[in-house]
């Protein structure tokens, strides 16, 4: 869901600083949803700690894979020009 998308907006509309306007709604979310696939009754009912450190991890984690690519697309871009 959140790589989809954020890597999407980033490489199809060009934007650079742009695409930080969906990554950043699209980590909360990501949180959300594995918080709330790990907590709930239908899932697979873990503690409320254990499922809200790593929700919280999983979106940190996939923000930082996406800064890694945002930062290289920067540096790409850079050279290009000179």
């Amino acid at each position: 869901m959140f790589s989809y998308y954020s890597l999407k907006s980033l490489y199809i509309s060009g934007g650079i600083f742009g695409s930080l306007l969906t990554a950043l709604p699209a980590a909360f979310m990501t949180a959300v949803s594995v918080t709330y696939i790990l907590m709930a009754e239908e899932g697979l009912q873990l503690d409320g700690t254990v499922s809200y450190i790593s929700g919280a991890a999983a979106a940190a984690s996939l923000l930082a894979v996406y800064l890694v690519f945002l930062i290289l697309k920067i540096r790409r871009a850079k050279q290009s020009l000179s």
